[in-house]
Order: structure tokens, then C-alpha cells, then sequence
């Protein structure tokens, strides 16, 4: 009974280990740093992690499954763009909107090696679509892209905060809590994905060939 259990239970635990390292983090950054996920802060820091590692993972199978090259390739720029995109205060310190250079260069060096593979595009897409636990990837670019853009709409907390008697512009800090707790859920989501998705592949690598 108790190795039912276990076996049972062993699945779910990414998403338990995703969910504390969110939690651990919104935790950190209000009880610990004193600020509501503010530039530099842990939750920041854990978005840029969580979307590096996802976009290294897929370049690395990319650079395995050759067909899926292209497909795996742009998926993969996209999460690192994403990543830099998180860390823009960061390369602003060199000059503002420097950001732009490596994510243009980054980019533009994708586009190169997708075009040249172009043949392998769908079938990369199409590999990540019909993977397993393909639905988390889904959820978490929803998560990133809709529902995070929804809940961070200035409009909206601005009309909470008439409406409550907070108009006195501390609906800010609540509302970048918000924002950017959803966005590591969203983003944490497409981490456990992209690793589950790395090793489906490396499993299935005998009876998939490689083009």
C-alpha cells in the first residue's frame, strides 16, 4: 500500500517542488528583502532562472534530435529572449534598452539555423505539442502571456483601489506582487515541462530517429 502511494505520488512532486520554490520565493522577497518583487529581487531572479534553464534545455535537444532542430531551436530563443527581457535593469546599467542588442543578436542567429533547417520546424512544434504533460507547457505560456497580462492591468487595480478607498497609489505594490507571483507560476510551469519534455525525448531516443 505504502509503495502504491509512493509511486503514486513521485509524479507530482515537480509541481510540488515548483509550487514551494514560488511560495519560497514571493516569501523571501516580501518578509526577507521588505519589497514587493522590486527589480533584482528573488522572484525576479528565479523568473530569469527558470527561463534560462528551459530555453538551454531545448537548444540542447535541439542540438540532439536533428529532426526537430529547428522547431526545439526557435522555442528555446524564445524562453531565453523572455529571460533577458526579465533582467532588462540589469543590461540597462550598460545603456538603456541594451537589452535589445543580445536578444536582436540571439534572435537573428536562430532564424539563421531555422531557415537553413526549415524542413524540421513543424516537426519540433509538433514534437512539444504531442509530448506528454504537453498541457503544463500550455498553461504556462497562457499563464505568462494571457493571465498575467490580465491580472497586471493597471486600469483594473486602479478601479480596485477606488473602489476599496486605496487610491492613494499603494495599489502599485500590490499589484507588481501580483503580476510577477503569477508570472513565476507561469514560468516555473514551463521549466517542469521543458526538463520532463528533455528527458521524454532522451527515453524515446531509440525508437524516434533522428533525421
Amino acid at each position: 500500500m505504502f509503495k502504491r502511494i509512493v509511486k503514486l505520488a513521485v509524479p507530482a512532486l515537480p509541481l510540488l517542488g515548483m509550487v514551494v520554490i514560488c511560495l519560497a520565493a514571493m516569501i523571501g522577497d516580501v518578509m526577507g528583502l521588505h519589497q514587493p518583487c522590486e527589480e533584482n529581487g528573488i522572484v525576479e531572479w528565479c523568473q530569469f532562472v527558470a527561463l534560462t534553464v528551459s530555453g538551454c534545455a531545448l537548444i540542447c535537444a535541439a542540438c540532439i534530435r536533428r529532426d526537430l532542430t529547428a522547431g526545439l531551436l526557435l522555442a528555446g530563443v524564445f524562453f531565453l529572449d523572455m529571460a533577458i527581457r526579465e533582467q532588462d535593469a540589469l543590461f540597462d546599467q550598460v545603456v538603456h534598452g541594451f537589452w535589445v542588442v543580445p536578444v536582436g543578436v540571439l534572435t537573428l542567429s536562430a532564424l539563421f539555423v531555422a531557415f537553413k533547417r526549415r524542413d524540421t520546424i513543424l516537426s519540433g512544434l509538433e514534437a512539444m505539442v504531442k509530448a506528454p504533460d504537453s498541457a503544463l507547457l500550455m498553461l504556462g505560456v497562457f499563464t505568462i502571456l494571457g493571465f498575467s497580462r490580465v491580472i497586471g492591468y493597471k486600469k483594473f487595480w486602479k478601479t480596485l483601489a477606488e473602489g476599496t478607498g486605496a487610491a492613494d497609489g499603494s495599489w502599485h505594490s500590490f499589484k507588481r506582487f501580483t503580476e510577477e507571483s503569477v508570472e513565476l507560476f507561469g514560468y516555473m510551469m514551463v521549466l517542469v515541462w521543458a526538463v520532463e519534455f528533455v528527458c521524454y525525448l532522451r527515453r524515446n531516443a531509440g525508437t524516434d530517429h533522428g533525421a
